[in-house]
């Protein structure tokens, strides 16, 4: 997920060794991996945010809380479908250790990866968030609603939509300024680290609207929510892409339900760039 991406879960998979090479990282396999299921990514390991088939679901998409699913996919090329005893009575202990996961290597993987990253999580006394990878997704998002051509009917429904696509790359600036304001500093006063972690951690509820998506107040968050069509994905501003689909031109009440959101999700993402700027009395 992007704000516990490289300097949370990747650091912990550097020192792991490999379920299937020990001489390995687990960071080498699951960078391996990954190039194998996904070629042309720009880069590796590949991120990817949590589906509403997690079980972290309420704690991302209602609380705007940042979560992490840590979990091992199966090499699609030798074992291709899905779970074939999934919560049946097949699913013993014999089976997960002769034949699903001999050794219990990959749950320890999995067990230490998580144990690691619970502890930098503890340990550090700045909170380990990457907060420039929050809208650097936003802006993969909004291209890839881009790309299916979106933005023309965006702009020709309301052309305040381009301050939404200033506000995420203000977000950009901000986050890589507070970024950069942190590298070297050995010494912090503890006011000053505090001020710095309510920061990090208010990043993510800044995105969670009280009322929910529109006609979806289960999902509140505004960036990352499952799309209304397939809940156990995962998409960048799924109330947009609900609301343009079988969009009508002459559906007005479609109209302004899309100009409502996209003012909540400009004011939001201002609101997330003004909590990130420094304080002048620390």
């Amino acid at each position: 997920y992007p704000l516990t991406y490289p300097l949370t879960i990747v650091p912990s998979t550097l020192k792991v060794p490999g379920v299937r090479d020990a001489g390995k990282s687990l960071l080498d396999e699951w960078i391996e991996n990954d190039k194998l299921k996904y070629p042309d990514a720009a880069e590796y390991p590949v991120q990817q945010t949590l589906g509403s088939g997690s079980d972290y679901a309420a704690f991302l998409f209602y609380l705007g809380i940042p979560s992490l699913d840590v979990w091992f996919r199966a090499n699609q090329a030798e074992h291709p479908g899905t779970y074939p005893a999934y919560h049946t009575g097949y699913e013993t202990y014999h089976m997960l250790a002769n034949l699903t996961d001999p050794g219990f290597r990959v749950i320890q993987g999995c067990g230490r990866v998580a144990l690691l990253t619970l502890k930098s999580l503890a340990d550090s006394r700045i909170i380990p968030f990457s907060p420039s990878f929050f809208p650097i997704a936003m802006r993969r998002a909004l291209k890839a609603l881009h790309d299916k051509g979106k933005e023309e009917i965006l702009l020709r429904i309301y052309p305040k939509y381009k301050y939404l696509t200033a506000a995420v790359d203000e977000l950009v600036v901000a986050t890589q300024r507070l970024e950069e304001s942190l590298k070297g500093q050995r010494r912090m006063s503890a006011m000053r680290v505090r001020f710095v972690n309510e920061q990090l951690m208010a990043l993510e509820r800044t995105f969670v609207l009280p009322g929910g998506l529109p006609d979806r107040p289960l999902y509140r968050h505004s960036v990352f929510s499952p799309p209304r069509w397939d809940a156990y994905a995962a998409a960048g501003f799924s109330g947009l892409s609900d609301l343009l689909h079988d969009y009508d031109e002459n559906d007005a009440a479609r109209k302004e339900k899309i100009k409502r959101h996209i003012n909540e999700l400009t004011i939001l993402t201002q609101r997330a760039s003004a909590i990130l700027k420094d304080s002048p009395v620390l």
